[in-house]
């Protein structure tokens, strides 16, 4: 069912699109879907939000603890 909604939608293979997610000659598994997560943290205030697959997990750490920063003044 996933596979024909993302075809359909999107206009192309499913293969093609989630192929970075599987393990390397094999096709995409349902535990492979379950592995992409996608977030938005620009910070900006936008009414249009673009959101991306987060592929560095490093990297949202890094933002994450950013944004947590106190306020000072406050």
């Amino acid at each position: 069912m996933l596979q024909t909604a993302v075809e359909q939608q999107f206009k192309d293979k499913f293969q093609t699109i989630f192929g970075h997610l599987a393990v390397p000659g094999k096709h995409v598994t349902d535990n492979d879907i379950r592995s992409l997560l996608f977030g938005d943290y620009m910070g900006m205030k936008d009414e249009n939000k673009f959101y991306d697959e987060i592929t560095d997990m490093e990297q949202l750490q890094e933002v994450s603890n950013v944004n947590r920063c106190p306020c000072i003044g406050i």
